[in-house]
This record gives C-alpha cells, structure tokens and sequence, in this order.
C-alpha cells in the first residue's frame, strides 16, 4: 500500500494503485474497475465510422481491444493520415459524435486508431504500466510491477498493428500521429525522440516525468542527428492544476518539469515543439481535455 493514498484507497493491489495514480489525482479518484464508456460506438454521428479488432502482444501476455475510426469522406490518394490513441478504451470517453462531425469536415481528417486493452475497463494499470514505460522506475514503490516494455509495444504498434489497420483502412504512413496521456504521454516522448522516423507528431499530455531520467535522451546533439532527415512536432500539454498531483509524484521532479523539457527540446534542430497549459484542470481532466484540443487542431 503506497501511504500517502490509504486514507482513499484501501486494499487495493499494487498494479491497480498504479492504474489509478496515474490517470486521477487522489481527491477525484473513480472506482479502479470502472468500466468504459463506449457510448461513441453507440451513437458516433455522421462523419465517422467504427470497426474493431483483437490482438494480442507478440509474448502473448497482453490482449489488445483496438477500435478503428474511419472518415466518411473518401480517402485520399495517399490514403488516410493516421492518429494512434492510447488508453483507447479511455480515450474513446472523451469523444462524442459532435467532435467528430466537427473533425471529419476538416480538409484533411485522420483516421482514428484507439489502442485499448480486452476486459472493457476504462483503464488496464499492468497493461500501461508495461507498454509505456521504456525504463525500469526510479521509485521502489514500483519496482515489482513489469515494467519497461514501451520499445516492444512501439515495434508491435507499427509492425504488427498499423499493417492489419492497413487492410481495413487505406493509411498514408508518412502522416502517422501519437497521443498520449500520463505513462501514455511519456511513450509519446520516448517514441518520438527515438523513432522521429515513425512520427510526424506527438502530442504527450501530462507525461510522466517522474518515472525515471533515463526514460528521456540524455544527448540532445545524438537527438539532433536522429532528427536530420525526419523533422518532428512535439506537442506538450499539461493541466494548470496539475500541481495537485499527490506529493509522492511532486517529489520526483520540479512542479515545472514539462516546461523544462519543452524549452529544452525547443533548441534541439529538427523538432518542433508547441508547450500548452489548459487552466484549471488537475490530471485525470487533462485526458478527455486534451482530446478536445486535439480534434479543435488536427485535419486543417
């Protein structure tokens, strides 16, 4: 049990703390199992359409829920750019058919691909904690979760994933985009800096910075050679209230760290990089906000 929860959290297993930690600060925690709201599937508007499909990891020991999200407007020559939402079966609670009617009249409307977990609960606390997370964490507390698969989950995403999406949905893979919010916002870090090649964009809200200083390149020259060639755009996001994050995050890294890391990016050759504060939300609010913004900015 991590102390400085107990008073909200009680009996509440190690891999589900971490869940719930990293989506909500303590005060607006929702039930771990809460389930998914998939009322989009249900009643998505005119300008998108949904199929899904199951995979698995290449270990087998993680099962994949993905929903894709198609245009109504034919596909270009090219075919279709490409946005790749993490915490999918999250991330489909923060759409709703007026967003997307909004995002399919835009010149240049992507295709929607939600990369979630089976079982139907809105969040998978193992399933992240491994995905996403390209180090082991600096934190004891969490050291006997698996963690430290986010290279793995990034070969799987654009090797075994995007070709079975391909087959459905015709995609230009040149115009591929990432979001991702908390661990999802640190795997959008880590794969843009790593893999400017694969991306175009990334837009990592509320990154977990805390999780450990090697999560990040520590050359800023060997990023500027990675980037020559393959410019990218980084999009930071973070909540104004973000400050409200129990004290144990606090204490790993400075109230300002995302600013930091933006202006730091911000002189590397070759990136791009937009740094956004939402007002007045904490960091679970930042994830279904974070998405408006998004459809407010892509397409055009």
């Amino acid at each position: 049990m991590l102390p400085a929860l107990s008073r909200c959290m009680p009996r509440l297993s190690a891999g589900l703390v971490l869940a719930l930690l990293l989506l909500v600060p303590c005060a607006q925690a929702r039930p771990v199992d809460e389930p998914m709201d998939a009322s989009v599937l249900v009643h998505p508007g005119q300008g998108y359409t949904f199929s899904d499909l199951r995979l698995d990891s290449a270990d087998g020991e993680r099962h994949y829920q993905v929903w894709i999200a198609r245009p109504a407007s034919p596909a270009p020559a090219t075919g279709y750019p490409v946005l790749y939402l993490l915490d999918g079966n999250a991330a489909l609670g923060g759409l709703n058919a007026e967003l997307l009617d909004d995002l399919a009249r835009r010149p240049h409307p992507p295709v929607l691909v939600a990369v979630g977990y089976a079982g139907g609960k809105r969040i998978d606390g193992p399933g992240r904690a491994y995905d996403y997370t390209p180090t082991a964490p600096t934190s004891d507390r969490f050291r006997q979760l698996a963690t430290g698969g986010a290279d793995g989950f990034l070969a799987w995403l654009l090797e075994r994933l995007e070709p079975t999406v391909a087959q459905q949905v015709p995609l230009d893979r040149s115009q591929r985009a990432l979001w991702g919010h908390s661990l999802g916002g640190l795997f959008v870090l880590h794969a843009l800096l790593t893999r400017p090649d694969a991306f175009v964009r990334g837009y990592a809200v509320s990154p977990s910075l805390w999780w450990s200083p090697a999560a990040l390149p520590p050359d800023d020259q060997a990023l500027a050679q990675r980037l020559q060639g393959h410019p990218a755009e980084l999009v930071l996001l973070q909540g104004g209230n973000e400050r409200e994050l129990p004290a144990h995050f606090q204490s790993q890294v400075p109230a300002d760290a995302t600013q930091r890391l933006a202006d730091r990016l911000g002189q590397v050759p070759g990136i791009a990089v937009h740094f956004e504060t939402l007002p007045d939300l904490g960091h679970g609010p930042m994830l279904p906000a974070s998405l408006r913004w998004v459809v407010g900015h892509v397409g055009r």
